[in-house]
């Protein structure tokens, strides 16, 4: 049965989490998708919905959910939310809370504008835009281990298998081009640019440009219509979806694929 945390307004999330086992039983059977533009079928909403359990989250001084919430992730059974940018809360799968990971300020593990957090090896990696310093916690207590000083202002940051993938516009100069860069967690020096736009391509540049799925990164390239999966320090090409001469954006965008 699928759960769905209870966030208000958060109905989003139900059409992604609805629709995640179906888009990776099917993405494991072929490598390219035929679209015809002319179809206008619709989505079974109310299928989708059927089976649904909600969550309620325990809620006190110490984890109000802010209304603006950024990023959830799900890792061993346990609930990450980051609201307002500014605090991130863990909840187990029934809905009560655990503890906080970090919180807002200016000292040793604290975070301002937070851009979004991510899990890797029992560690939950919290990257703080305001300064570029990326935070590590322990993904069981939420203590705070150790820093990372970022070498440029990103857009995201991901930290799957001990890699960092940062995106981000204009890192290189040029002006209004989108950039995926990797490097080693443990020698950030080491920067390898993975794919970077032509000028003149209307790549979106919003802050969200990388999924996390279950063993790497999805990053869904609109202009081409193709799904990249980001794994070991490489990207390599996962869906291919067949618009004709049609140009149209790629709805899986928003599937987290797990």
């Amino acid at each position: 049965m699928n759960k769905i945390l209870c966030l208000g307004v958060w109905c989003a999330l139900l059409l992604c989490v609805a629709c995640a086992s179906e888009a990776t039983k099917e993405s494991e059977d072929f490598t390219k998708i035929v679209i015809d533009p002319e179809r206008n079928d619709s989505p079974n909403y109310e299928e989708w919905g059927k089976g649904i359990e909600y969550i309620p989250l325990e809620t006190h001084s110490e984890c109000l959910v802010g209304g603006d919430i950024q990023d959830v992730v799900f890792h061993d059974d346990k609930f990450y939310i980051m609201s307002d940018r500014k605090r991130v809360h863990c909840f187990d799968k029934d809905g009560k809370f655990l503890f906080n990971v970090g919180y807002e300020g200016r000292g040793p593990g604290e975070y301002s504008s937070l851009g979004n957090i991510t899990i890797d090896g029992g560690v939950v990696y919290a990257y703080c835009r305001a300064n570029t310093i990326l935070h590590s916690y322990d993904a069981a207590t939420g203590e705070y281990i150790k820093s990372y000083e970022m070498p440029k202002l990103y857009s995201q940051v991901n930290v799957p298998d001990g890699y960092i993938y940062v995106t981000g516009v204009n890192l290189d100069g040029e002006k209004s081009r989108f950039v995926i860069d990797v490097m080693p967690l443990k020698n950030m020096e080491k920067v390898t640019r993975l794919y970077a736009s032509a000028e003149g391509e209307k790549i979106r540049g919003n802050w969200r440009q990388l999924y996390n799925s279950k063993d790497c990164l999805v990053w869904v390239d609109e202009l081409r219509g193709k799904v990249w999966r980001l794994s070991d320090g490489k990207m390599e090409s996962w869906l291919d979806f067949d618009f004709g001469d049609k140009e149209w954006g790629v709805a899986v965008g928003r599937i987290p694929f797990q």
